[in-house]
């Protein structure tokens, strides 16, 4: 049997809400109070569905309104499948103990270093069957494009705003200037009122950690607008290859300062503070728009904010 081909756009859907309470309480004034209509409005509502049924449905003998066997039909389908869009209308209840999947992460060391410990630490306790990838940010990658075809999460910071990307803040952090504790500027610093001096610092050979090899960086552009350039001599990708690097030479390095307050246990290394001001950066969590409303996805970023915002706030 070949079933006709119905447009339902000609179909008023809402009626069936209509013919559900009539199926109920068999009886327009009762189906009426129930949907909080008039009766008037049902007794329409019902000749449309007659008309659409080509059935009268629901009629009135001696023992009150009865469903004809049509009716009688249709009652049990119109329940089930009111049920299923009911269900499909209702917002997810999310449970994390019980998600099972993989989440992919992507940043640079610092933020791995900063946020992704305690993270990890919170989704074992809380979302055991939860697996996390993390993987090292490609900054060659377009950022709307990385976010909705390599990662679900991506920890940075950039001004880069593309379209269908949201960012929400982490943390703020500025720079503090490495080197190794045998290095001839030291005694200079630590004989100086005023710390490393302008002059000092551009005249020292500079490491910087980038993803772009031998590139400009916001210490660089900095130093352009005051009219200076200092000499950099290598790139490394990693900001905790630094305190190897610099060790037993002569190198300095400027790193975000909590990434420096978080490895000086670790190596003898000399900190000092820049010679000049420069603004806070911004680590920020950014996600395609495709992301927003995922329930995994919210659970992931409220539980990285709230690190942060316990950790550094």
């Amino acid at each position: 049997m070949v079933t006709p081909d119905i447009n339902l756009r000609s179909v008023d859907l809402n009626l069936l809400t209509v013919l559900e309470q009539l199926f109920v309480h068999k009886h327009i004034s009762h189906a009426a109070k129930a949907l909080n209509m008039s009766q008037p409005a049902v007794s329409r509502a019902l000749a449309r569905l007659r008309e659409q049924f080509q059935d009268p449905l629901l009629v009135k003998t001696s023992f009150g309104y009865q469903l004809t066997p049509k009716a009688q039909r249709l009652s049990e389908q119109i329940t089930q499948m009111l049920s299923v869009v009911r269900q499909m209308l209702q917002a997810d209840e999310f449970d994390p103990s019980e998600y099972s999947g993989v989440f992919t992460i992507s940043a640079l060391d610092f933020e791995m270093m900063m946020l992704l410990p305690k993270l990890l630490s919170v989704v074992h306790k809380k979302a055991p069957k939860l697996k996390i990838q993390i993987i090292q940010h490609n900054p060659f990658i377009e950022l709307g494009k990385y976010l909705e075809q390599v990662t679900q999460l991506l920890l940075y910071s950039t001004d880069a705003s593309p379209t269908n990307v949201f960012k929400q803040r982490l943390f703020n952090d500025n720079y503090a200037v490495i080197m190794c504790a045998n290095n001839p500027l030291v005694k200079e610093v630590d004989s100086s009122s005023t710390g490393l001096t302008l002059e000092s610092y551009i005249q020292s050979s500079h490491v910087i950690v980038s993803g772009n090899g031998l590139t400009t960086t916001d210490i660089d552009i900095e130093l352009k607008t005051r009219g200076y350039e200092r000499d950099v001599v290598s790139a490394i990708p990693h900001f905790s290859l630094i305190p190897d690097v610099v060790k037993n030479s002569n190198l300095i390095a400027t790193m975000p300062r909590r990434m420096v307050n978080h490895l000086k246990p670790r190596d003898d290394f000399y900190v000092t503070d820049l010679p000049f001001k420069t603004p806070d950066f911004l680590v920020e969590q950014f996600w395609h728009k495709i992301h927003h409303h995922c329930p995994i996805h919210q659970w992931i970023r409220n539980e990285l904010k709230a690190i942060a915002t316990h950790k550094f706030d």
